[in-house]
């Protein structure tokens, strides 16, 4: 935040009020908390640079929350077009349009896509939102959150009796000890999971070699970049086998060694964070989770795109008009690796232009 407030007053970034507050919003509103909700958004209004907003928009204690919410997010979103932010829904509270980012219990969004490329029109006094959709998929399989109520720390610190001791401190074994059962409970969580959904393991599923990775990667969406994870001797593990080691353990982890605890310990802490999300399967066999942790995906929600922002999204036929349920952690096919650009305005022209047959224009509500 010091950073973006000291690139506008430098002039070193060029954003209007509309894209400051977006950004300010987005990546900050979650990260602090307000005894009244409603200072999510009026405490950041300091942050920008000098100039007016709107009547309607000027601090008022007299409104509610959602009131607020909607008011702003229809500012927002009019003047900046960034239907990233959607993703700030929570999709499920009260009075509060599915679509409307909810800045007390909605996600944060990281990445913010810059370009107005997208149609968005208000309807039924700003309650509905009409925007261009690209649907991609159906879900058909649901795995609802599950929460594994271990601790994995960031690293281990061991001690010994003295420096040249092999004696460990009894601290240190029961640390090491610990580790060892959460594992465990880890890996019991996983075969149950399996079980459900395959009725069986599945290393045990007769999965291809592709379907067995979909997998793997769906047990840990949000940590694609992890390719391997580091043990504090540099020795590389990746994905595929801290997740074969984890399904075969044996009773006698300890026996290991410390450099295999450290390594299993750091993926089952992977694990245990995007299990906590809903994972679901969809029509053409792709794994995805839903970024809203209190909103589950059922079979029959649409996977889609919506132009004008870079990410995926779940939507839910409901009556006239569509639901948001929440964020994928997909994003279009460009720019999608870390440090790099979610796409330029360009590229975002060129993908819709060329996917223009599949486009359609839905109301969210």
């Amino acid at each position: 935040m010091r950073r973006m407030r000291n690139d506008l007053l430098t002039g070193r970034v060029a954003l209007n009020q509309a894209e400051q507050l977006v950004i300010f919003a987005s990546r900050s509103a979650f990260a602090f908390e307000a005894t009244d909700e409603r200072d999510k958004i009026y405490a950041l209004l300091g942050l920008l640079s000098p100039r007016t907003l709107p009547p309607q928009l000027q601090p008022d204690y007299a409104l509610t929350a959602e009131k607020i919410f909607l008011d702003y997010a229809v500012y927002l979103l009019g003047e900046t077009k960034y239907l990233d932010i959607l993703a700030c829904s929570s999709g499920s509270r009260p009075g509060l349009p599915s679509w409307v980012p909810d800045w007390k219990v909605g996600s944060p969004c990281e990445y913010i896509h810059v370009g107005k490329v997208s149609h968005i029109r208000f309807l039924e006094e700003n309650k509905k939102l009409e925007v261009e959709c690209m649907v991609l998929s159906h879900v058909t399989k649901v795995l609802a959150p599950v929460e594994i109520p271990v601790d994995f720390e960031g690293s281990i610190h061991l001690e010994w009796e003295s420096e040249d001791s092999a004696v460990m401190l009894s601290q240190s074994a029961e640390k090491i000890r610990g580790l060892a059962r959460a594992i465990v409970m880890v890996h019991d969580v996983v075969l149950a999971i399996e079980t459900k959904w395959f009725g069986c393991r599945a290393l045990d599923a007769n999965l291809t070699p592709a379907e067995l990775d979909a997998w793997i990667d769906a047990l840990q969406i949000g940590f694609r970049e992890m390719a391997a994870i580091d043990t504090p001797q540099h020795h590389r593990h990746t994905a595929r086998q801290l997740y074969v080691t984890l399904m075969n353990l044996t009773d006698s982890i300890i026996e290991n060694g410390i450099d295999f605890i450290t390594a299993m310990s750091e993926y089952c802490a992977t694990l245990k964070f995007a299990l906590r999300a809903s994972m679901f399967q969809d029509s053409s066999g792709a794994y995805g989770r839903v970024r809203v942790h209190n909103v589950l995906p059922i079979p029959g929600d649409a996977i889609c795109y919506l132009k004008g922002s870079s990410l995926r999204f779940v939507i839910r036929p409901e009556q006239d008009g569509w639901r948001l349920v929440g964020a994928d952690w997909g994003r279009l096919p460009f720019g999608v690796a870390e440090n790099q650009n979610v796409g330029t305005v360009e590229q975002f022209e060129a993908f819709w232009t060329s996917n223009r047959h599949k486009t359609q224009r839905i109301v969210l509500q």
